[in-house]
């Protein structure tokens, strides 16, 4: 039905185009255009354009909450909503440019991953990895990884250099931005270093995000043997619905002995924060058999990009740590259900105690405000950590636009002052907690390329600590003050939650 619907109004295009297109010709030859003809002809064109787009909104894959904005935007002003549809909303999942270029998941980049087992979990723990076990087919490592939280940037560069000196066989980044300043500097150099010691070093980055990542930089790798290759290079940044999906993982790989994830990039803000702001970071330094689902991830994203395989088995070390805990990579991108937001809402239905959550951007779903309501309405206690300053104002609105709503169901809201919040993790009752990329909200969800690290770990309370730390250092959101704000902030903050899917 859809397909026949589809080609009636291309073959309706074709005809009145070619009807009046004829007749508007021949007109303008002879220097006697008529405004009926130009008029009919725009009108229909137009018309028929956009009806086009209303009916590709509706059979979209995504539940119609995601749709309404596109509708209510086309309805609003047409033309530059179809505009924006071509540019940035094509359905990743039916995109043929990427299932020409997927893995196949039971083969080649998880060839040396071991078996899951779930034996003498905790219920709780057992329930949600239940979960990601049947969606992902990344492992559960049992007893043999360890995580270190690496907090701000003096933390993380200080230990992601040191690790970087000390490689022997090869290095794997993946990162969303990468600047040519200072902080990229010198790993540029530092990478250019390890290259010339015989080190192989692969780097993946978005392009989009690495706009500062200068071209002199990039010979400068090249020239000394590192192979680096940006994810989805735009070449005309308009009508490309590339541009609409960032690759935003971040991961390194050392050796098949350590690998570094989070949500640090690289940048100086990311160490000395900007003029307006400090910035607050969180990433994980992961040794042990996890490792190997990095690498798979990191080697998935590479033949997307190059079409090779890093297959061979040296890449994938049994690199194993004595270690008490549970580990699973979990990734996600508009290529897959959303493995993340999903594994999110079935941590947020298990809570008895709490629910702590960092995060940068707050664009909620209806899914996961449904399931933040509910819990906090069933007496659990829920903190949501946020930036006190934003980075994009605009966005930060859209962050704003849920405070209110979540307020009134017992959900308690957090500014931290005078900083960037940029740490991305959930802790729930001190038995689990994921800490990545993943931002809580729609872009995260079901556009962006994610990736995060699920755990039941001694880690799950040392990231329990750091955000109480954080809210030592915060302004509590008082329900009473937040209503009184202006009525013009009320009207902005309510038309922005509208397209908090387009966000």
């Amino acid at each position: 039905m859809k397909s026949k619907i589809i080609g009636l109004i291309i073959l309706l295009a074709i005809w009145v185009t070619t009807f009046f297109g004829i007749d508007f010709l021949i007109d303008y030859l002879t220097n006697d255009v008529s405004p009926f003809y130009v008029s009919v002809f725009v009108r229909f064109s137009a018309g028929l354009i956009v009806a086009s787009i209303w009916i590709s909104v509706l059979f979209r894959s995504e539940n119609t909450a995601n749709k309404m904005p596109w509708l209510l935007l086309l309805i609003v002003a047409p033309i530059f909503g179809s505009m924006l549809f071509l540019s940035f909303a094509r359905d990743y999942k039916k995109s043929k440019r990427y299932k020409k270029k997927k893995l196949i998941h039971h083969e080649k980049y998880l060839l040396y991953e071991a078996r899951s087992y779930l034996n003498g979990i905790s219920e709780n723990v057992n329930d949600v990895f239940k979960y990601t076990a049947s969606v992902t087919n990344h492992s559960i490592y049992a007893n043999n990884s360890s995580s270190k939280i690496l907090i701000d940037g003096d933390d993380f560069y200080g230990s992601y250099f040191e690790k970087i000196s000390k490689a022997k066989e090869y290095i794997f980044i993946a990162f969303y931005i990468i600047r040519s300043d200072s902080i990229g500097r010198y790993l540029i150099d530092l990478l250019i270093k390890k290259a010339e010691e015989g080190v192989e070093v692969k780097i993946i980055y978005d392009y989009l995000g690495s706009q500062d990542l200068k071209r002199k930089d990039l010979k400068k790798l090249r020239s000394h043997g590192i192979r680096i290759y940006p994810i989805d290079k735009i070449i005309v940044p308009i009508f490309n619905t590339k541009i609409n999906y960032r690759y935003h993982r971040k991961i390194t790989i050392i050796d098949g002995e350590y690998a570094f994830t989070g949500g640090f990039n690289v940048g100086n803000e990311y160490l000395l924060g900007t003029k307006k702001y400090r910035w607050r970071d969180t990433h994980l330094l992961i040794e042990g058999g996890i490792v190997k689902s990095l690498t798979a991830v990191f080697a998935r994203d590479w033949y997307y990009v190059t079409d090779e395989l890093i297959s061979d088995e040296k890449y994938y070390k049994k690199s194993y740590v004595e270690n008490s805990g549970y580990y699973q990579v979990l990734q996600s991108g508009p290529d897959t259900v959303p493995i993340i937001r999903n594994t999110y809402l079935k941590m947020i239905y298990s809570a008895k105690k709490y629910i702590y959550i960092s995060t940068p951007y707050l664009g909620l779903d209806k899914e996961t405000e449904t399931a933040l309501k509910v819990a906090a309405k069933s007496g659990v206690d829920i903190r949501i950590l946020i930036p006190g300053v934003p980075d994009k104002k605009t966005v930060y609105k859209v962050t704003e636009s849920f405070i209110e709503s979540l307020l009134e169901e017992g959900v308690k809201i957090y500014k931290f002052n005078n900083t960037f919040n940029h740490s991305k993790f959930i802790v729930v009752d001190d038995y689990l907690a994921s800490c990545g990329t993943y931002n809580l909200d729609v872009r995260s969800s079901i556009i962006n390329f994610e990736n995060t690290i699920l755990m039941s770990s001694k880690s799950v309370q040392e990231l329990r600590d750091c955000f109480l730390t954080d809210l030592e250092n915060s302004s509590v959101v008082s329900y009473n003050e937040w209503r009184r704000r202006s009525k013009f902030d009320k009207l902005i903050t309510a038309v922005l939650n509208l397209f908090t899917p387009l966000a």
